[in-house]
C-alpha cells in the first residue's frame, strides 16, 4: 500500500471486527488507505509445526475476511483501499515501527476489569508512550452504551504553549464529524500563563479561576477561526483532570488529549488512567 494510510492493529481477541470498522470509518473520514496489521512472535516463516501452521493459515484467512467485509461495506460511498498483513515480531516494537508514515493508529481495549486485553497491557501502553502518530484506542468492551444521536468530542485542553497541534486535531476531527466541540480545560496547578504567577502572590481561586477561562479562550480563538463551521463550548475546572474527562467523556464519541515525550512525565498518571477507563473513544496526539 502506497500513500496515506491508517493502520488498525488487530489480534484474534473478541473485539478485533469492532476495531477494524472503527479504523475504516477513520481512513474514510482522512482520505486515507486502511492497513490491518496482525503481530505476533509465533508468526515466524521458517521450520513451523503442523499446529503453528494452521494456525497461522486460520489468521492470515481471518484478515482476508474481515478486509474483504469492510470494502463491501464500503460499497457506493467512497472507495476504502484496504490491505492486510500478518507478521512476526514482538508486537509493540512492530506497530510503533508501523505507524512510521501513517495518518494514525488504531488499537483496541477492554476495561480495566475485563479479562484479558485486546492489546496486552504492555502492548497498549507501550503504544500510549511511544506511537509516533495519533493513536486511537477504541473500547471494545464498553461499559457505557450511548443511546440517540452521537454526542460531541471532547478536547482535554491543558493550556500549556506547545499544545496546539492538540487542539488542531480535536478542530479537525469535530470537523470530520460534523460533531459539536466541547474544550475541557481541567486545572490544578498553575498554567504557564496564569494568574497565579502573579508578582504579588498567589491570587483568590475565584480570580485565578476567571485566569483560567481568560486563557482557554484565547487558545480556542485562533482555531474557531480556521474551522467556522464547529460549534465550541469551553467549560473550565478546578480539580482532578481524570475526572473530570471522564466525566465528559461519558456522553462523546471522542474525546483528544495529547501526550508529551516520555523525559516530561506531566499528567502521564492521568494518561494512563484515561487508556484504561475512557468509556468513548479515545483519541491520544503527541505532543513535540
Amino acid at each position: 500500500m502506497t500513500g496515506a494510510r491508517v493502520v488498525a492493529a488487530l489480534d484474534r481477541a473478541a473485539g478485533s471486527d469492532l476495531v477494524a470498522v472503527r479504523a475504516a470509518e477513520q481512513a474514510r473520514r482522512m482520505h486515507a488507505g486502511l492497513l490491518l496489521l496482525h503481530v505476533s512472535p509465533w508468526v515466524v516463516e521458517d521450520d513451523r509445526g503442523p499446529v503453528l501452521r494452521d494456525l497461522a493459515a486460520a489468521t492470515e484467512l481471518a484478515m482476508r475476511v474481515v478486509a474483504d467485509q469492510l470494502v463491501a461495506a464500503g460499497a457506493g460511498r467512497d472507495e476504502l483501499e484496504v490491505a492486510w498483513r500478518v507478521c512476526s515480531g514482538e508486537p509493540a516494537e512492530m506497530l510503533v515501527a508501523a505507524a512510521g508514515g501513517a495518518r494514525m493508529v488504531v488499537a483496541g481495549r477492554r476495561s480495566g476489569r475485563a479479562p484479558g486485553m485486546l492489546l496486552l497491557g504492555s502492548v497498549g501502553a507501550a503504544l500510549r508512550e511511544r506511537c509516533p502518530v495519533p493513536l486511537l484506542l477504541v473500547p471494545t468492551s464498553p461499559e457505557v452504551v450511548p443511546v440517540g444521536a452521537p454526542g460531541p468530542v471532547v478536547l482535554g485542553l491543558d493550556g500549556r504553549p506547545d499544545s496546539a497541534g492538540v487542539v488542531d486535531a480535536a478542530f479537525a476531527e469535530a470537523d470530520r464529524r460534523g460533531a459539536p466541540l466541547l474544550a475541557v480545560h481541567v486545572w490544578e496547578q498553575p498554567a504557564p500563563s496564569s494568574a497565579w504567577l502573579h508578582p504579588d502572590g498567589p491570587l483568590h481561586l475565584s480570580t485565578a479561576a476567571e485566569d483560567e477561562t481568560r486563557l482557554t479562550a484565547e487558545i480556542l480563538a485562533g482555531h474557531r477561526a480556521r474551522h467556522p463551521d464547529v460549534d465550541v463550548r469551553a467549560v473550565v475546572r478546578h480539580g482532578s483532570v481524570a475526572d473530570s474527562l471522564l466525566g465528559a467523556a461519558t456522553s462523546a464519541q471522542l474525546l483528544v488529549v495529547g501526550r508529551r515525550p516520555r523525559r516530561d512525565r506531566g499528567h502521564r498518571g492521568t494518561g494512563a488512567v484515561l487508556g484504561r477507563r475512557t468509556p468513548c473513544p479515545l483519541l491520544v496526539q503527541p505532543v513535540g
